[in-house]
């Protein structure tokens, strides 16, 4: 055999590992190529089962239930044309709640079922984990602009809320008039708002003359309560 016929075989054994491991790697990421949809999508798509999957959509109102056995939750997420059911053992984050957005990614066991690994939880429409929105945008799927517009020079819409402490009181667009007014919307489940609530005291402390109106959303009254009780506790130089 000679010198030239052995550099021979070695450049073609070469060539064959090389075309083996691109093989594997296409193989690997076919496998491992996790797709996004929403429930309709999801159905349309007659995707395999046992494959991984995400979708995206809002979580059902009246479906989230728990087995305080195994820790496990079941929920409906809904794009409001489709359903796809969701169990998910573990625990959900602090910002999931029922008619937000919600993106879960898991296992396709069923058409219309996926058992979860992970859960996210939307604080508002502008929030995606980076890894999903990165692949939305290559997919030209994420277009919507929900950045909020500054508006300026615009009239105060009327309101009327009533305290959360005494029923009684209200307060009403008239009542605020020209003055130096914040209004900050909290809830005792938003992790921001727990950091947010001393800087307001803070703020109030400094500047006396500002009006500080906060303003409960999606929040239970009592967990509100406790929640701002539980701050002016803590925090009680900054009263």
């Amino acid at each position: 055999m000679t010198v030239r016929f052995q550099r021979l075989i070695i450049i073609l054994l070469s060539l064959i590992f090389l075309a083996g491991a691109i093989i594997l790697i296409l193989i690997n990421s076919k496998n491992n190529l996790v797709y996004f949809f929403t429930p309709t999508e999801l159905i349309n798509s007659q995707s395999e089962i046992d494959r991984k999957v995400r979708i995206g959509g809002f979580v059902k109102v009246n479906s989230i239930k728990k087995n305080s056995k195994n820790n496990t939750y079941s929920f409906i997420i809904t794009d409001n044309q489709n359903d796809i059911k969701v169990e998910y053992n573990g625990i959900l984050p602090d910002l999931f709640r029922e008619s937000q957005g919600a993106v879960i990614e898991g296992i396709l066991v069923e058409t219309k079922k996926i058992n979860a690994s992970r859960v996210f939880a939307k604080h508002d429409e502008n929030y995606m984990p980076s890894s999903i929105k990165k692949q939305l945008k290559q997919s030209n799927f994420w277009q919507n602009d929900y950045s909020p517009k500054p508006l300026f020079d615009q009239e105060l819409p009327n309101f009327e809320i009533n305290n959360l402490f005494d029923e009684t009181k209200k307060l009403s667009k008239f009542d605020i008039n020209n003055n130096q007014v914040l209004i900050n919307f909290f809830a005792s489940w938003c992790a921001p708002c727990k950091i947010e609530h001393p800087l307001f005291l803070e703020l109030k402390k400094n500047y006396p003359d500002l009006t500080i109106i906060g303003i409960n959303y999606k929040d239970v009254e009592e967990d509100a309560k406790k929640f701002l009780l539980l701050k002016a506790i803590l925090i009680p130089s900054l009263e």
